[in-house]
């Protein structure tokens, strides 16, 4: 089982093709200016996970027993007014121990990563997981899994080689090292742990990465508002979000995909929502022992008609802009008027942060 942990649904974004509706949140986190910025809508109440949530959660997952990957995600995960202490906690509760691969899905925005959110060269030392954890870095940045399967190596023999965590940053330069991907990465043959560590995304840690970069999601993204049912395109038989994605938790509970939860939340399809983590994706109505989606039969149907995944030959917005079909006006409020999706969003809606006192730079406050 996957699972994709929704800690926020807020985001220093408001993409209009947002598939989470983050677009539509209450922004009321500290991190993200409050009720002031007004870059989304109050159709939900706060979203931020709690601590004592986020416990309850890593509890379920050692009881279920069979948790492989986790993505933190949002929402932007490291708008989080303690992100720190959900990473904390399922670096030193669950990986290794219980989940082999834990990521952050971030947006990395270069405000972000000016303002130093992510690891210094010295915190990554700090907080990599001892070497004798059942570690995955599958799906993490080459430029972060190389260097941290490097310095758990070095660990692993630190009894030999006289380094540890303690004098490694200061030794960083002396250690050198190759690696095949070095070609492919535009790097040189052999480099130094000091010019590796720099370039690590980790945040307490955990990897970061950033799935779909937003240059390309224009060229991407499917027209999230329109429902198959409504455009009468044809559907797949099969959907295996549930399994290759991952059921989705967030501060509402859990549902079977993350797409799912954004649809399920805004046309109030409470059945889909379950209390505590299952044990399989299949106690879902509708999900196979696959973890795929049957997505006309009688217990996935009134989720899946609505979601653009679930059609065959999926509309793009590069073709057809951002419609809204008429299920989602509907549920919105906006049938019967004329009001498109950037008026009713955000007015005079543009592509950049909201204020957010931990992004901004010197030149913003002009």
């Amino acid at each position: 089982m996957n699972i994709e942990f929704d800690v926020t649904l807020q985001c220093n974004f408001s993409c209009l093709n947002c598939n989470r509706h983050s677009n539509f949140n209450d922004l009321s986190s500290p991190l993200t200016g409050g009720k002031k910025n007004s870059v989304g809508l109050d159709l939900y109440e706060s979203t931020d996970i709690s601590i004592e949530k986020t416990k309850e959660f890593i509890e379920e997952v050692k009881e279920n027993g069979t948790v492989e990957r986790i993505h933190l995600i949002g929402g932007e995960p490291l708008v989080h007014p303690t992100m720190d202490k959900i990473c904390d906690l399922m670096r030193e509760e669950l990986w290794g121990k219980y989940v082999r691969e834990i990521l952050i899905i971030s947006n990395l925005h270069p405000k972000m990563l000016k303002k130093g959110t992510l690891d210094k060269p010295e915190d990554v030392i700090k907080y990599v997981p001892s070497p004798e954890f059942d570690i995955a870095y599958e799906h993490s940045l080459l430029t972060t899994s190389i260097p941290i399967n490097i310095i758990r190596k070095i660990l692993l023999e630190s009894s030999k080689n006289g380094i540890d965590r303690n004098n490694m940053f200061e030794l960083a330069s002396e250690i050198r090292f190759s690696d095949p991907n070095f070609p492919h990465m535009n790097m040189p043959s052999e480099v130094s742990l000091s010019e590796m560590l720099p370039i690590v995304s980790t945040f307490h840690g955990i990897p970061v990465i950033n799935y779909k970069p937003l240059s390309a999601k224009h060229e991407e993204h499917r027209c999230a508002l329109v429902a198959p049912f409504d455009s009468g395109q044809e559907m797949i038989d099969k959907c295996d979000h549930p399994r290759h994605c991952g059921v989705n938790y967030a501060f509402d509970g859990y549902w079977p995909c993350a797409n799912g939860a954004a649809i399920a939340r805004l046309f109030k399809l409470d059945k889909y929502r379950k209390d505590k983590l299952p044990k399989t994706e299949s106690e879902w109505d509708g999900v196979d022992e696959n973890g795929d989606a049957d997505t006309k039969s009688e217990g996935m149907w009134d989720l899946c008609k609505l979601c653009q995944v679930s059609a065959k030959n999926m509309l793009m917005e590069k073709e057809h802009g951002r419609p809204i079909s008429v299920s989602y006006r509907e549920a919105l409020g906006l049938e019967g008027d004329k009001k498109n999706l950037a008026d009713y969003v955000v007015g005079g809606h543009k592509k950049k942060l909201a204020p957010n006192p931990g992004f901004e730079d010197e030149d913003d406050k002009s």
